[in-house]
Order: C-alpha cells, then sequence, then structure tokens
C-alpha cells in the first residue's frame, strides 16, 4: 500500500474486519466509498423495516417509507462533516421534525460494562452522564434497553418517580417521558444509546414515534462511524506522519473505528490483543494531548483530543526518542557534518555543552564516532507497517 493510505477498520471479539469499505488517501474518500457505505445501510433497513412487498403503492405505508427514505439520505449526507459534535446535533435537529422532544443524551457504550462511557448531550446538563452511569443496576431504564437492544422504551414520569436509581429525571431535570432505546454494533461490540426527553406529560410517546426510532437509530450507529471516519480522514489530510497509525476511542479507551495497521502495531507489543479496549496503559486518566511509551518502549502513542473523543496515534519507537530534545537536536545537526562549533553556534550553547550531549548520545546509542552516529540514526526511521 502506497505511504499515507490505510483502510479503516473495527475490533471484533474475534479479530478485525474493515467497518468502512473505504480506503483513506490524499483525494479523500471516492463517491464509490461513500455509496457503498450508504448501499450496505440501505440493505439494512430493508431487513428491518418488515413492510410486506405486497404493500400497493401509493398506500400509506409506502408514503411512510418514502419520507423514511429521503430522511436518510439527508442524514448520510450531513455524516459526511467531519465535525463529529456538528453531525450529532444536525442530526438531532433533523429528527426532532419528525419526533417532538425538549432534551437528548446521545451516548455511547461497550458490551460487557453497562455503563455510558461518553455522551452528546442536547439542551441538557453535561453532569447527566454521572446521573446515568450512578446506580445503572437498578435504573428501570438503562435494565430495559440492556435487556432488549433495539427496541424502543416508553416511560412516563410516575413510572420513573417509582424507581428511586430513575427518579432524578423528574425530579432534578422536570422530564415526564423517556424514549430509549439502545443498539449494538455486531462488529466491534460498541453500543450507542438514544434517549429522548419530554418535559411535558401529554401528548406521549405513540407508537408511531417508537418504530421511527427503532427504524432510524440502527442508521444513526452507521452515520455515526462514517462521520468518525471522516474526520479520521481529515486528520490524517492535517500532514500526520505516514508511519503512525490512527485510531479513535471514547475518552474510556474504546476503540470505535481505526486505520489498517493500527492493530498490527499494538500487537507488535501486545501479541495477544483483540480490542475493543485499548491495551492498560496505551492511554490513562490525565489531561488529554499527551505522550508516552508502551512499558517495552516498543511503541510511541500520543493521545489527543477528537470531537469529545480520544485520537491515538501510534508508531515504533526510534532510537531518537530515547533522546531529550536538546540531545536530538545536538546529534541530528553533529550528524549531518557540522562542527562541535557550528553545532553550539546553531544552538546557542557552548561547545562543551555539545560534547557533553555527545557523550550522553553516544552511550544511549552504542556507538563511538560520528560516521556510526550518522548510519545509527538514519536506521532509527521507523520500518513500514506491515499490511501497507
Amino acid at each position: 500500500m502506497n505511504e499515507g493510505r490505510g483502510r479503516v477498520a473495527a475490533v471484533t471479539p474475534c479479530g478485525w474486519c474493515d467497518v468502512s469499505g473505504a480506503t483513506l488517501t490524499g483525494q479523500g474518500l471516492s463517491d464509490c466509498d461513500r455509496s457503498s457505505a450508504v448501499v450496505r445501510s440501505h440493505d439494512s433497513f430493508q431487513r428491518m423495516s418488515q413492510f410486506s412487498p405486497t404493500t400497493p403503492i401509493g398506500s400509506c405505508a409506502e408514503a411512510g417509507l418514502e419520507q423514511l427514505s429521503a430522511s436518510l439520505l439527508r442524514l448520510y449526507r450531513l455524516a459526511l462533516h467531519p465535525d463529529i459534535a456538528a453531525f450529532q446535533n444536525a442530526a438531532l435537529h433533523h429528527l426532532l421534525e419528525q419526533v417532538p422532544f425538549d432534551g437528548c443524551v446521545w451516548g455511547s457504550g461497550v458490551l460487557g460494562d453497562n455503563h455510558l462511557h461518553h455522551v452528546h448531550p442536547w439542551q441538557v446538563d453535561r453532569g447527566i452522564l454521572g446521573l446515568i452511569n450512578a446506580d445503572v443496576e437498578h435504573n428501570v431504564v438503562a435494565q430495559h434497553c440492556i435487556a432488549s437492544p433495539g427496541v424502543a422504551h416508553v416511560f412516563d414520569g410516575s413510572s420513573l418517580r417509582a424507581n428511586a436509581a430513575a427518579a432524578w429525571m423528574p425530579r432534578h431535570f422536570g422530564f415526564e417521558q423517556v424514549m430509549v432505546i439502545a443498539v449494538v454494533d455486531p462488529d466491534t461490540g460498541v453500543i450507542d444509546s438514544l434517549g429522548l426527553l419530554r418535559r411535558q406529560a401529554q401528548p406521549p410517546f405513540d407508537a408511531r414515534e417508537r418504530r421511527w426510532l427503532e427504524l432510524l437509530m440502527p442508521h444513526l450507529q452507521v452515520m455515526l462511524r462514517l462521520c468518525l471516519l471522516t474526520h479520521l480522514q481529515g486528520r490524517r489530510e492535517q500532514g500526520m506522519p505516514a508511519h503512525e497509525r490512527l485510531a479513535i476511542s471514547d475518552p474510556c479507551g474504546v476503540v470505535h473505528i481505526m486505520e489498517h495497521g493500527f492493530a498490527e502495531l499494538l500487537r507488535e507489543q501486545w501479541p495477544d490483543w483483540r480490542g475493543p479496549w485499548l491495551p492498560p496503559g496505551v492511554i490513562d486518566a490525565g489531561p488529554l494531548a499527551r505522550t508516552s511509551r508502551s512499558p517495552a518502549a516498543a511503541l510511541r502513542v500520543s493521545v489527543d483530543d477528537a470531537c469529545e473523543r480520544l485520537l491515538v496515534r501510534v508508531r515504533r519507537c526510534s532510537a531518537l526518542d530515547r533522546l531529550s530534545p536538546q540531545e536530538q537536536a545536538v546529534s541530528t545537526a553533529y550528524a549531518q557534518g557540522q562542527s562541535h562549533k557550528e553545532v553550539a553556534r546553531a544552538l546557542g550553547v557552548t561547545p562543551a555543552t555539545v560534547r557533553h550531549h555527545l557523550r550522553r548520545v553516544y552511550a544511549k546509542l552504542a556507538v563511538d564516532d560520528k560516521a556510526a552516529l550518522a548510519q545509527r540514526l538514519t536506521e532509527s526511521e521507523p520500518a513500514p507497517i506491515a499490511g501497507r
């Protein structure tokens, strides 16, 4: 594969599979790539819709299908925006045209962990995540979603107040109705949930609105992956080094989408890794925009903010990674042919300081002269990643 290209894949319990059908290139996603993603989701919709093939043309059911098809096309176009939060807001405004609501919580988690890892709140305080996760085992809303994914559940104010773990919804936020659904990505194990909230008891969420949400939610999950893919492509086109491999995870370290070669790099350090959780130590609870090495210093990992998620960048460690920034500057200039005095003048230090740094560099890299240093630094260029 040429430099700068990377297929995007997702983790499964048994390994990795391509979730986008797309190839990342410097020219961006081809029309064929984008169309294939929409076609696959349209096929999924046909399987879900369960309308009889004998439905007469012009019937109410046919009109409903046309309306849903138009909505899906509009939403898929919105999903091609690289700003993930902007896509989610636009999608919710579009959904509002079909199902009125006063607030919304769009969340994600993973199979095996009943807590939400991330939420995109709309007209709701972001602190709602802590309340949702406070007592999941006894929360009637959460338990219904876990027990029957793909089904839209409706709760009124009285049923929420009767459940101690869910009573905060009407008491703290004034919501008298909740309609919630969760769907599971069969390839990754990632769970996406959507909770629509109304402050008035009337009118109640009806059967049509429930069915609309049940048909739409699997598509919203695919659209969000498409938006993540577009964001990942945009970051790649900003000039990321070709030897790095990129992925997007949630704040807890569950991979949602990644470039081809990302898994292969991680398996050089953790041979049995299958995801979807990143290996221990790859990310931590510290602030964003951090960089660390893996425990055995085989890999270099950088973690940056990515629209409320994490952009994880992985590459092999090189010889230069063992050196301090000053040692890197001194050794690079010296290996390129400059003298001690020339290096000192360029860096604003004394020749004695240059010699001191070079002694340390020679010891770290196990070399003993300028020629060996130049060769060692040349060899430190990252090797091609398997599968490229």
